[in-house]
């Protein structure tokens, strides 16, 4: 199993001891499958195992298959927009909580749409960052999404105590979409007299 932990030195142990079983079963002539949750290219161990197999196996061939992410997931079982005509998507950890400048720059843009990985631990500090900002409409988290355990719901309800590591909070943008179109109105033709000029 892999550490999820904050500290380097015990994650690139963990990415190293799984790179030598993967060279193992590949040394053994079978191919081997990386599951893992999300998109294996966005914030995803499976880049650091792929790199470290690759510095052991330089001959392995490395395919990827896309994957759905959390923050999909959670757009589509909460049917939140997640970005609309011109406006931005920021899609980052949060670690560190809301002590990052960055954060409060994309929360000070209307127009950007903030979405937050990794941060479960600090979920009350950001959802107080997220009513300062007066992001709390439509704001959304979703935690263990698909596993056992899983809850989702907005944040103003969810937010006020500290969730697992794979939680995912999404602040929608309060301004820039475009609104919708109004419903197509039917036009009733009944027969010729009905058409113009006639």
């Amino acid at each position: 199993p892999f550490a999820m932990a904050p500290g380097r030195a015990e994650r690139d142990r963990s990415v190293e001891e799984a790179a030598a079983v993967v060279a193992g079963y590949l040394g053994a002539g079978q191919e081997v499958a990386f599951v893992t949750l999300g998109d294996p290219l966005t914030y995803s161990t499976f880049t650091a195992v792929a790199a470290a197999v690759s510095r052991r196996r330089p001959v392995t061939v490395v395919e990827q298959v896309p994957g759905i992410m959390a923050f999909q997931s959670l757009a589509s079982r909460t049917g939140t927009t997640l970005v609309d005509e011109r406006q931005r998507l920021s899609v980052r950890t949060a670690l560190d909580g809301d002590d990052d400048p960055d954060l409060a720059r994309d929360l000070a843009d209307p127009e950007c749409t903030v979405v937050l990985y990794k941060g479960g631990r600090h979920l009350p500090a950001l959802t107080e960052a997220a009513r300062q900002a007066g992001r709390l409409d439509g704001a959304v988290v979703g935690e263990l999404l698909g596993m056992t355990g899983q809850r989702v719901g907005p944040l103003r309800q969810l937010g006020e105590a500290p969730a697992s590591y794979l939680a995912t909070v999404i602040l929608p943008a309060p301004e820039g979409a475009v609104a919708p179109a109004p419903p197509a109105r039917a036009l009733a033709t009944t027969g010729p007299s009905s058409r113009p000029g006639r």
